[in-house]
Order: C-alpha cells, then structure tokens, then sequence
C-alpha cells in the first residue's frame, strides 16, 4: 500500500519536472526573463514553485519519502531525524531565499520596462498634444 501510494506521488512529480535540479534551473530562467514575457509566464513559474516548495516541506517534516525529490539519496523507511529535517528545510529554506530574490528582480526589471514604456507614451502624448495646438 505504501508503494503504491509513493508511486502516485511520485508520478505527479516526475511528470511536472518538478525535482531539484529543474527548480533551479527555472530560478536560473527567472533571472533572464525578459520583462516583456514576465506577465505571460510568471503565474506558472509561481504555481510550479509553490507545489514543489509544499511537497519539499512535506519530506522534510517526514511525511513522504525523501527519494522522491533527491533522487541521489538512498530510499528512506524511517521517519527523519531533528538533524536531517533541519538539514533538508534549511536546503528548501535556502532554494525559497533564491526563489524570492530571483523573482524580486524580474519583478523590478517588468515594472522598470512598463514605466519606461509609459514615459515614452507619455513623451508621444506631449509631442501630438503641442502638433496639434500649433495646427491652429
């Protein structure tokens, strides 16, 4: 019963390439995002972050079996130690860290890019508004 309930765990999680390595990477992809694609792509990045950051802290407090998303380690059976549950959500807590301060900056880099989009608006406006008033 126990395999075939990691089995559909682990199957989810394979299927959405959520495992560590790919998680860094789209951190990775986070900070060379460029700011026109930022509104179009961020909401799956987050629900991608959210779900692996959930599940890494459901292995780290014991309820699921570590091989699941460190597929390096060897299967464990037992429950964690305090050692290895501080270990791993200090790992997740670290990947979270990189997570917020990559999205901070694409974040900023998008905002940067629509205030300099509206300025020129803005420019453009002033340009046709004072074309116009000396039309008469």
């Amino acid at each position: 019963m126990k395999l075939l309930i990691l089995i559909l765990f682990l199957f989810p999680l394979l299927a959405l390439g959520n495992t560590e390595e790919n998680i860094k990477d789209k951190i990775d992809q986070l900070l060379h995002l460029k700011p026109e694609e930022y509104s179009k792509v961020i909401e799956e990045y987050r629900k991608g972050f959210e779900s692996y950051f959930g599940k890494r802290k459901a292995i780290c407090l014991g309820e699921f079996s570590s091989n699941i998303l460190e597929a390096d380690e060897a299967p464990l059976n037992n429950k964690l130690t305090k050692v290895e549950k501080r270990l791993c959500l200090d790992k997740m807590k670290k990947m979270q860290t990189e997570y917020i301060n990559s999205i901070f900056l694409a974040r900023k880099r998008y905002l940067e890019y629509l205030h300099k989009k509206r300025v020129q608006n803005l420019i453009e406006a002033k340009a046709l508004a004072l074309k116009d008033l000396n039309a008469y």
